[in-house]
């Protein structure tokens, strides 16, 4: 289970693309965490398991040795790198089952003037249709759900209970009309 784990993570990050500064997803997520682990805090497990990093201090001193940082302080360098690149911390913080980090780097990367929220509403979009036109509900509902999560993080109330009815509806609707298996085999 372990070895396994270890090679989707080290397919997912091999497909991880560069920002314009040239640092890689993990490398400005890191950023965010620099001064957390150069003052003593001890490292999340999540580094080697989602994204291959075996050795904290050795990403520290690569990026110090760019300038993004100096002495376990971020650099202005270092600050602008997260802010230029906010969709990094915000699909670590919201892992979204459909799109990953890495496809998500590859849409940034594709459409360098747009907001990072933009564009992921785009693929939610994108996904849903998807999800619809080959009569995957089960995929569509919980896609659906997936925005009206991201909506009301937005504060956009209105719009999110408009996505939450319809994720009730179908709920509701599956309840209905089959067996408990069914509903739990195709939403779950």
């Amino acid at each position: 289970m372990q070895k396994q784990l270890e090679e989707d993570t080290k397919r997912n990050i091999r497909n991880f693309q560069k920002s314009e500064a040239g640092l890689y997803p993990h490398e400005i997520l890191m950023l965010s965490y620099l001064e957390k682990y150069a003052a003593g805090a001890e490292p999340a497990r999540f580094w080697k398991q989602k994204y291959g990093v075996e050795d904290i201090s050795a990403l520290i001193t690569l990026l110090e040795e760019r300038g993004f940082a100096a002495n376990g302080k971020l650099t202005e360098k270092g600050k602008d790198e997260i802010k230029c690149n906010e969709y990094v911390l915000y699909m670590h913080r919201n892992p979204i089952p459909d799109i990953s980090m890495a496809e998500m780097s590859i849409l940034i990367n594709q459409n360098p003037s747009r907001p990072y929220k933009d564009i992921l509403w785009g693929e939610f979009n994108r996904l849903s249709l998807e999800y619809a036109r080959s009569l995957n509900y089960g995929y569509y509902r919980n896609m659906r759900y997936t925005m009206y999560l991201f909506l009301l993080k937005e504060k956009k109330y209105k719009d999110a209970l408009c996505l939450l009815s319809e994720v009730v509806f179908m709920d509701l609707k599956r309840r209905l009309s089959g067996s408990a298996a069914t509903y739990e085999k195709e939403y779950h």
